[in-house]
């Protein structure tokens, strides 16, 4: 959700094995997808974000410390 879909997770050895194999032999699917994630990453994953979302929080009274 929070990567749009674009961040690869594994349950397992086997799987995240898999999955390296898949990646390392696949090289510009690689790219694009890490030049993807990057751009997800610097656009919504900001200092400035996270003191939207404290606020937020904070006037809610929903914030646990």
């Amino acid at each position: 959700k929070l990567f749009d879909g674009q961040l690869t997770t594994f349950k397992n050895l086997d799987q995240l094995t898999s999955q390296l194999d898949y990646f390392l032999s696949h090289e510009d699917e690689t790219r694009a997808r890490a030049k993807i994630l990057r751009e997800i990453v610097l656009e919504r994953h900001t200092i400035k974000k996270r003191q939207e979302i404290i606020r937020h929080y904070g006037e809610c009274g929903d914030v646990v410390i």
